[in-house]
């Protein structure tokens, strides 16, 4: 799980930097994928900080917790994939 957070994080930050660099800064909500993905990266390494000292989460939370990051992943790929086909569409 805390692969699957860096990762995430990791696309999420280098989302922003595509983001600003190919359109501009006068959006305020790109700043939303910086603030995720500094969350992801936070979220990793309390994972493994549990990890290290043999801690575990309840395996309701766990799932709970995998849940919210499928369900985060299916909604940014759908958001993503309308606005590439209105962007296609102009």
């Amino acid at each position: 799980m805390s692969g699957v957070c860096t990762v995430l994080g990791l696309i999420c930050i280098g989302y922003f930097f595509l983001y600003v660099s190919l359109v501009d800064w006068t959006n305020k909500f790109t700043f939303f994928w910086m603030l995720l993905g500094i969350l992801l990266f936070g979220v990793a390494g309390l994972i493994q900080l549990m990890d290290r000292k043999h801690l575990l989460l309840p395996e309701w939370l766990s799932r709970a917790g995998g849940a919210v990051l499928i369900c985060g992943l299916a909604v940014f790929l759908l958001l993503e994939g309308m606005i590439i086909v209105n962007g296609q569409s102009r």
